[in-house]
């Protein structure tokens, strides 16, 4: 029997997006706890955050940030889906 165990973010990361743990687990819960692209979970359980590329995200105050995210992607829909 397979186990899928989900990795929570680093302080970090929730830091670099503006999300808190409740941010991101509330964002995680809304998808199913899966990829909303493929509908899997990650292998290694891993998601990462998927955001609007805007000019100076990173600068703008903390709770500002988190407006700019639009969810929790397995790494390869990031990559290969989303990043084309």
């Amino acid at each position: 029997m397979e186990k899928f165990l989900i990795q929570p973010p680093s302080k970090t990361v929730l830091t670099k997006y503006g999300l808190s743990l409740l941010d991101w687990s509330s964002l995680l819960l809304s998808q199913g706890n899966v990829c909303p692209v493929c509908n899997k979970l990650p292998k290694d359980g891993k998601f990462v955050v998927d955001h609007e590329h805007i000019y100076q995200l990173f600068r703008m105050p903390r709770d500002q940030r988190k407006k700019y995210v639009r969810g929790l992607l397995c790494r390869y829909c990031n990559k290969y889906v989303v990043g084309k």
